[in-house]
């Protein structure tokens, strides 16, 4: 049986990179030893051109791994690496009980596309920006809308000017994460 690879695919901003950070943290936390987690990040322009498989056996090598030990191997920016479905087969079929995960910027750029070669090997998870009402919950402005009783999937505004007024503060930033909580912090402090 052979190993898996997971992706994390989206525009820049996102929030890839926090998602991976916060990967690495739940490891930490969950006991796993730092020695066992390996980060690159592929978007550093010298390690564009070293094959991800050299990584993971300097890797093995500074610690002293072998190929059965539980290692996290997480490759951020792959979209920087030529090759990288080609790279990635080879990485899950040569350490199958290794936890591959990589992330990339431009999604085509990153889909792994299910050919022969990769199908069943790789799981992919695409990254929208945020949703309006999830912008809304980053600036707490989710009271300005509430369930529709009469609809059942339906809602409506509290105070529809101010809701549109974040409607287009929303369409302004375009849903991402860092902008909007960005956002969020001068408003808070202006309203303060």
């Amino acid at each position: 049986m052979g190993g898996h690879a997971w992706g994390f695919a989206g525009p820049r901003r996102v929030g890839k990179t926090v998602i991976l950070h916060q990967t690495i943290h739940g490891l930490l936390d969950s006991g796993i030893p730092d020695n066992q987690i390996l980060f690159v990040s592929l978007e550093t322009p010298v390690y564009t051109d070293i094959p991800l498989a050299r990584f993971v056996e300097m890797f093995c090598q500074r610690f002293g791994h072998d190929k059965n030990a539980p290692l996290y191997l997480i490759f951020d920016e792959v979209q920087y690496l030529k090759l990288r479905e080609v790279h990635l087969k080879s990485l899950v079929d040569s350490w199958p009980n290794f936890r591959f995960i990589v992330s990339g910027s431009a999604a085509a750029a990153l889909k792994l596309k299910s050919n022969e070669s990769g199908a069943g090997r790789f799981t992919d998870f695409l990254l929208p920006p945020l949703t309006f009402h999830e912008f809304l919950t980053f600036t707490e402005k989710a009271p300005l809308i509430e369930p529709a009783k009469d609809m059942p999937l339906g809602c409506r505004a509290t105070v529809i000017e101010a809701l549109n007024n974040w409607f287009l503060e929303y369409l302004n930033i375009g849903g991402y994460p860092a902008a909007t909580l960005s956002e969020c912090q001068k408003s808070c402090t202006a309203n303060a």
